[in-house]
């Protein structure tokens, strides 16, 4: 890997990241990212439903808000994903 590095004047890390990409991918060229980063899962349209469901049921715990998202919008979200979305909506 530091050979390759060398040759091609650039840092070893970014060879082995290479090297390991294309291992997992098969491809030998950079994979398209996106361009504008990771798309939310909580949209404004489950934002403003979720606030909903607080206002009815405002005792919920995260888990029984959480079972709720998944029947409701089939959008799984973790704990601390619903917590941090709560406090995005101000409702915390």
């Amino acid at each position: 890997m530091r050979a390759v590095a060398i040759r091609y004047e650039s840092a070893s890390s970014m060879c082995a990241r290479f090297a390991s990409s294309s291992l997992r991918t098969g491809q030998m060229r950079r994979i398209a990212q996106s361009r504008y980063g990771v798309r939310r899962r909580v949209d404004e349209l489950l934002a403003g439903r979720i606030r909903e469901q607080v206002e009815r049921e405002p005792d919920w715990t995260l888990d029984q808000l959480r079972d709720w998202i998944w029947r409701d919008a089939r959008v799984s979200l973790s704990r601390s994903l619903v917590w941090l979305t709560l406090e995005r909506l101000g409702l915390v």
